[in-house]
Parts: structure tokens; C-alpha cells; sequence
């Protein structure tokens, strides 16, 4: 298996869109999406500066992940924590396609464009819920940092984990 990642076309947004439910809908523990799921499919609305990636091998789209020039953009509520890291949010891959990389190449994606356009670091959430995710960010040299973390839902409370990768300057 070939994974290219790239930037995601507007024609391709439908199939990435369901993508993207349909991993998070996978999750074990994870109970229906409700509003977070519009979320996840509304790949035109992430903002103006979210540009949405996909690892793909040959036409078949194995995963996507929205990566945030600047993180604080999207979250507002941390910008003073954030400064001018970059981030990634919603990273998702194919049921049929886990555990072949495809996560691996998105987030060294979103590392190397964050090293790229010179952003101090990268930092990123993920839930108690993805083991695996947890996993592989460690494995690529994410540090966990807590000041990102906060808690979802009332009835099924979400925890939601912050990890950053901070750039040594020069």
C-alpha cells in the first residue's frame, strides 16, 4: 500500500465527510454522535485557516485530518494557552484501512507543514476513548499537556486529552 497525503478536493468532501462519521461512529464507548457529528461531516465550514488533508492510495480515500495553521484560531477559549502553535483536530481512518499507517502519515503531515510555515509546535486533542491514537502520538514524540484537556456530555461524559510536539527554535 502507497499512502499519499494531500489536500483534500472540494468533490471529494461527501466521501470524506462519511469517512469521518463513520470512525468516530466506530469508536467503542463513543454512543451516538448527535451535534458532533454534524461536526465531523461539515468539512466546507472548519474556517479559514483549517485545511483539510487526506491519505489516499490511488483514488481510495484511507483517512482525512483538518490541520490548523494556527490552533488558536479554532479554539478561542485556549489562545492564551495555544499562543502560535499549530493543531490538528478529527483525524480519522477507514475502518478497512487501521492499523496499515494511514494515521501515522497524516500526522507526520501535519508536523512537517507546522515545521514548515515555522510554527513554534504543534498540539492536538484526542479522547480517552482512541488507546490507539494515544498511543501513536507518543510513539511520534507528542508530549501529553493537560492545560488542553476538558470534558464533554452530561450523560456520557467525553474526556478530551491535549498533546503538543514543541519545535526547537533555529
Amino acid at each position: 500500500m502507497t499512502v499519499e497525503v494531500r489536500e483534500a478536493r472540494p468533490d471529494e468532501y461527501p466521501a470524506v465527510a462519511e469517512l469521518t462519521v463513520a470512525a468516530y461512529a466506530a469508536l467503542p464507548g463513543m454512543g451516538p454522535l448527535g451535534a458532533y457529528g454534524e461536526e465531523l461531516a461539515d468539512l466546507a465550514g472548519r474556517g479559514p485557516t483549517a485545511v483539510v488533508l487526506v491519505a489516499v492510495d490511488g483514488h481510495e480515500v484511507l483517512g482525512d485530518v483538518t490541520y490548523y495553521r494556527r490552533y488558536a484560531d479554532e479554539m478561542p477559549k485556549l489562545a492564551d494557552t495555544l499562543g502560535d502553535l499549530a493543531g490538528f483536530r478529527m483525524l480519522a481512518t477507514a475502518p478497512a484501512a487501521q492499523g496499515r499507517g494511514v494515521g501515522a502519515a497524516l500526522t507526520l503531515a501535519c508536523v512537517q507543514r507546522a515545521r514548515a510555515e515555522g510554527a513554534p509546535g504543534i498540539a492536538l486533542h484526542t479522547t480517552n476513548l482512541m488507546q490507539a491514537a494515544q498511543r501513536l502520538y507518543q510513539r511520534l514524540g507528542f508530549d501529553r499537556w493537560t492545560a488542553l484537556d476538558a470534558s464533554f456530555g452530561r450523560t456520557r461524559p467525553v474526556q478530551v486529552l491535549g498533546y503538543r510536539m514543541l519545535f526547537a527554535a533555529g
